[in-house]
């Protein structure tokens, strides 16, 4: 079984240049929840993509990274 301490990106969709950095170790659990456009979707992408090479979403390889 695969444990996560933490997932951290930048340049990634709609994140900027500075690191967003999520920690899955401070509970058993997590739950990610928030306001839409908040960016749980680009976290549920990043994650996709440093596993598999692939987002989540049916998103082109060129628009994932912004610089």
């Amino acid at each position: 079984m695969i444990h996560f301490k933490k997932i951290r990106w930048k340049n990634f969709l709609s994140t900027g240049d500075s690191f967003t950095e999520i920690l899955f170790d401070k509970s058993p659990t997590t739950l990610i929840i928030g306001e839409n456009g908040s960016g749980k979707s680009t976290m549920l992408d990043a994650l996709c993509f440093s596993l598999f090479g692939k987002p989540f979403r049916s998103i082109n390889k060129s628009q994932l990274f912004n610089s």
